[in-house]
């Protein structure tokens, strides 16, 4: 898909990026798609890639808030018992 990027219009990124904007977190984890996210980003407007970074950043740290929850809660499970 990469290798369409950049033969494709302004309106045809739009709607990738559309398609793709709730999911740039689970994206981001996947090798493949995360070389196509970089390659997209170098695609887009200013407007869009603030968006993405924000969208990229705030996904980031509710994973990571997740991943800091969880493992704390194994660690209290362990020591509990």
């Amino acid at each position: 898909m990469q290798i369409t990027l950049p033969n494709s219009s302004y309106k045809i990124i739009q709607q990738i990026m559309s398609e793709i904007k709730l999911k740039f977190n689970e994206l981001m984890i996947d090798p493949y798609a995360n070389y196509f996210c970089q390659k997209f980003y170098e695609y887009l407007k200013l407007d869009d890639r603030l968006v993405f970074l924000e969208t990229v950043f705030l996904s980031f740290f509710t994973y990571l808030n997740y991943l800091l929850y969880y493992n704390y809660y194994l660690i209290y499970l362990i020591f509990k018992c």
